[in-house]
């Protein structure tokens, strides 16, 4: 049973589907009323029939379909294997009846669809002779109007005798531009590390801080990189140049034959499906019309044939049908039942035949019930006392008599009376005057009687099968099936649709003359080198067709490749171009210098999350490729603003503890925990110093506290209350630098810097395309307590590859070390470390596996660090690999080898079984 809601919907269903039945207006409707009184049939139907829901058929009617054109593609996507939408596309992408369009056409039925076109051009017909276009050809055989209009219609074309090879065309660099955070892999001291993976610098420190609420507090983190220490960002450009372009042909040897022709009789049949519910000879719902196929009437010799054909119409010989019908019929009377009755309805007529007894239909018999019956009487005297108290009768008093009629709950008779009984007395002796009524109570019996009640009617079942003769019609029906849903059946109706057209169909006559020579249109070298072999290989098929004949390739073609050039073609050069780094956008504080904030950047249609530990991850769809963190999604998400800037993205980790979320140019707006505690980010326009953009202006937390950012060409102030950082900038060239910072205590700290020149290539295939990128490198901090701490670079830059031909070069720290000097002129010397790198570098080749390692010298002790570098492929990110580590000091060697059997994702990860320590002149310590 269906629901009240389902009804409900149902109705609306029903409303929507008529006003919309008035602006449709299919050549096939429902035939009669009691079919648009169905229409809550049709929906239940097609909930159970198709296993649909009410909300599928609502989406599809608030999608502009009706009640009707939904069922129809319900039904043609099941009998048809199709799917819901591809029945949609079929029925309604447009309701042209075609038949209304025909137009008369030649129909080549040997050709396909996978043929080539052939310019077809015989030898004896042409102002050339022997090949068509052989270079030996003078310009004025290009001014024959046969060749310069039937073959290619373009007098520039020339052929040539050497074929020039085309230019290589360049790809546009492929290469990654992900970053792993080196801050695992990272050896230092305070607040600096030296990485073991690259060799870069890295120096933080936090210049102010926010409490926040409940633990999420904020620390403004400055920090540099060399990495990011480098001049600009490299890009490439692209330019367009010409070269000449060079085509080929293939001329072979064909056959031909003269088109002939026939008349074929045509017309548009429509296939609906008409249902009978109650088997009854009713036609109860017609579907739209499921689809319309092209049909052959018949073929002709002539036109005049077939258009005589046209002329008759298009009738159908339809069989005879019987249905199976059981009628009930009331009785008047049991002794005269008929035999047979007669059945004529929808067309369909016959004898139905008494079949069992008569059956009772309603009402009961009761028996005739005899039983005594018994009453009562009250007769009654009054009267009053006397002088004498004697009580004296007033007047005559009432008499029940000796009979009484009885007639209750049907039962009827007379009852006589059985016993007189004094019921109530007026004894002597009472106050004289006093009234007094006696009474006396005469008991009646006697026996009644209930009659006998028949109120019970009967019917008659009659069955047989009625028949519908065989009949010409208009319309064509396909046999009766029963419906196994419905209970009921259906059948297949067919129906002219539109116009009846005559077609031209054309077929070949006998082959004429001897093989003549065709030319293929002009393609690439290899194309036209593979279509002759192609070609060989298609004997006696066909070519083309041209002036009334189809054209067949020789049982052997013979084909053979032929030059023309067509003109010139356009190329693309790459070359190297760079931009402002992003972080100098986002933060002017130095090169070199930024805040440890993350943002999200886009790049050449690709979205990159940068971490504040400088680690960069691409995002494929919402994870971050490459990136320890499993779990990690960066999402679409607008629900957060600040200072009137809605958010577009949310990172959120896999446990939902922190999100950051991120305006559209990807800036860091919001960091909130599971309490809605928050971290709030504002930007403002720097109009006279950054032309317009927008930097970080203040970072305030959940308690209000806040943090204020003002720059200027040479400054940037930082303040929370009372509490001011000050950064002063100089500028070198076209580079701001970072010259020193003042802290909140007033304690300065200095920083100088040398210039290393390097240079950088993404097309390296073409080492003269490279362009220089120097790098501004911290060589030494001056520290408030007057300690200066140095630092040694390599002397030269190290190449490292990103990509097939891309390249970079990059400095990597030879030495640092920490001096303290005194006013007697001496100096003392702290934390001297050096590293080398043994030859290798994380990233000397690309598209391998390798390994590579780096040396930490303290004085004492040397620690050789090994990994495994894991290139995948293009579309992944590298993994690298931390495979041994070696201590030695003092002729001991300590070795620590790491093995990788942990799985998660597409990372490995090592565990503590397979890690051993050895130690020379004792042996394996398995730890």
């Amino acid at each position: 049973m269906y629901t009240k809601k389902r009804i409900k919907l149902i109705s609306i269903i029903l409303i929507i589907t008529f006003f919309m039945g008035l602006f449709n207006n299919y050549e096939r409707q429902t035939v009669n009323a009691e079919a648009e009184e169905n229409q809550s049939i049709i929906a239940q139907d097609m909930m159970k029939r198709f296993s649909v829901s009410e909300s599928f058929i609502q989406e599809n009617i608030d999608n502009g379909y009706n009640l009707n054109e939904i069922y129809a593609a319900l039904y043609k996507a099941e009998l048809e294997g199709i799917s819901f939408e591809q029945a949609l596309y079929l029925l309604f992408s447009k309701m042209v009846n075609e038949s209304q369009t025909a137009t008369t056409s030649v129909y080549n039925g040997a050709a396909g669809d996978s043929t080539p076109k052939m310019i077809i051009i015989e030898a004896d017909k042409s102002t050339i002779t022997g090949s068509v276009y052989n270079p030996d050809v003078t310009d004025s055989v290009y001014d024959s109007p046969s060749v310069t209009e039937g073959v290619y219609g373009n007098k520039g074309y020339q052929s040539m005798s050497l074929v020039e090879t085309p230019p290589i065309l360049e790809t546009a660099p492929v290469y990654d531009k992900t970053k792993l955070s080196e801050a695992p892999y990272s050896v230092g001291i305070n607040n600096e590390s030296i990485s073991s993976l690259s060799g870069s610098l890295s120096i933080q420190n936090v210049d102010m801080t926010l409490p926040g609420r409940n633990g999420l507090s904020f620390a403004l983190t400055r920090q540099y990189d060399t990495d990011d220490a480098q001049y600009y960002d490299e890009k490439y450009g692209s330019e367009v140049y010409e070269y000449g372009d060079y085509k080929y042909y293939v001329q072979f040897n064909a056959i031909k034959k003269k088109i002939l022709y026939r008349y074929t009789l045509k017309y548009n049949e429509n296939k609906w499906i008409q249902q009978d519910y109650d088997k009854n000879g009713s036609i109860d719902y017609n579907t739209i019309p499921l689809s319309t196929d092209e049909k052959l009437r018949g073929t002709y010799e002539t036109k005049a044939a077939a258009q005589a054909a046209m002329v008759l119409p298009l009738k159908y010989s339809i069989n005879s049908d019987q249905i199976y019908k059981e009628e009930i019929r009331p009785l008047d009377n049991l002794n005269t039942i008929p035999n047979y009755i007669m059945y004529s309805q929808y067309g369909y007529s016959g004898a139905l035949y008494k079949t069992g007894d008569p059956f009772k239909t309603s009402g009961s018999f009761t028996d005739a019930d005899t039983k005594t019956g018994k009453d009562t009487c009250i007769a009654k005297f009054p009267g009053k006392y006397n002088s004498s108290k004697i009580w004296q009768s007033t007047e005559p008093g009432g008499s029940c008599g000796t009979s009484m009629f009885y007639d209750k709950d049907g039962y009827v008779g007379n009852l006589t009376t059985k016993v007189n009984s004094l019921t109530k007395d007026c004894p002597n002796g009472s106050t004289p005057g006093w009234i007094c009524t006696k009474e006396i109570t005469s008991y009646f019996s006697g026996l009644v009687t209930k009659p006998a009640v028949d109120n019970r009617k009967y019917s008659q079942k009659y069955n047989g099968y009625p028949t519908m003769p065989a009949y010409v019609s208009s319309t064509n029906y396909g046999p009766w099936v029963d419906d196994s849903v419905t209970g009921g059946r259906m059948r297949y109706a067919y129906e002219i649709n539109g116009s009846q057209w005559i077609d031209i169909e054309a077929y070949d006559g006998p082959v004429e003359g001897d093989p003549v020579p065709l030319i293929t249109p002009l393609y690439e070298y290899t194309t036209a080198k593979d279509e002759a072999i192609s070609i060989n290989g298609r004997g006696n098929t066909l070519a083309g067709t041209e002036d009334g004949y189809n054209y067949y390739y020789a049982s052997n073609p013979n084909a053979e490749l032929k030059t023309f050039r067509v003109g010139t073609s356009a190329g693309i050069r790459y070359f190297n171009d760079t931009s402002m780094p992003l972080n100098e956008k986002l933060y002017p504080i130095g090169k070199g210098w930024s805040w440890n904030l993350p943002h999200v950047q886009s790049e050449q249609d690709k979205l990159y999350v940068i971490m504040g530990n400088g680690g960069k991850y691409e995002v494929e769809g919402t994870n971050l490729k490459g990136s320890d963190w499993l779990g990690t999604s960066l999402t679409l998400d607008t629900t957060v603003k600040v200072n009137g800037i809605s958010s577009k993205y949310v990172l959120t980790p896999i446990d939902g503890s922190i999100k950051q979320y991120f305006d559209q140019e990807g800036r860091i707006i919001q960091i909130s925990d599971a309490y809605n505690n928050t971290i709030e980010f504002k930007y403002a326009l720097e109009n006279s110093t950054y032309n317009g953009r927008k930097l970080l202006s203040q970072v305030k937390d959940a308690i209000g506290n806040t943090i204020d950012i003002i720059y200027s060409s040479t400054e940037v102030k930082i303040q929370k209350g009372n509490e001011i950082v000050t950064y002063t900038k100089k500028l070198e060239g076209n580079m701001e630098l970072l010259e020193y910072v003042v802290d909140a205590e007033n304690r300065r700290t200095d920083y100088k810097y040398e210039l290393g020149e390097a240079k950088f290539n993404l097309m390296n295939a073409y080492p003269e395309r490279a362009k220089s990128n120097p790098y501004v490198l911290l060589k030494n901090i001056k520290h408030p307590t007057g300690m200066k701490t140095e630092y040694v670079y390599e002397a030269a830059p190290v190449k490292r590859y990103s990509g097939v031909d891309v390249m970079n070069e990059a400095y990597r720290i030879s030495s640092r070390v920490d001096r303290l000097y005194y006013e007697n002129g001496t100096e003392k010397q702290f934390n001297w470390r050096s590293m080398s790198y043994n030859n290798t570098d994380v990233g000397q080749s690309y598209g391998q596996d390798f390994t590579f390692s780096t040396t930490l010298n303290n004085g004492l002790t040397n620690v050789t660090t090994q990994y495994k570098k894991d290139f995948i492929n293009d579309q992944t990110p590298m993994q690298v690999y931390l495979e041994q580590q070696k201590e030695s000091a003092d002729g001991f060697d300590k070795v620590a080898n790491h093995a990788y059997t942990k799985v998660v994702g597409s990372r490995a990860y090592p565990v503590s079984a397979p890690t051993s320590t050895t130690l020379s002149g004792v042996g394996q310590i398995s730890q």
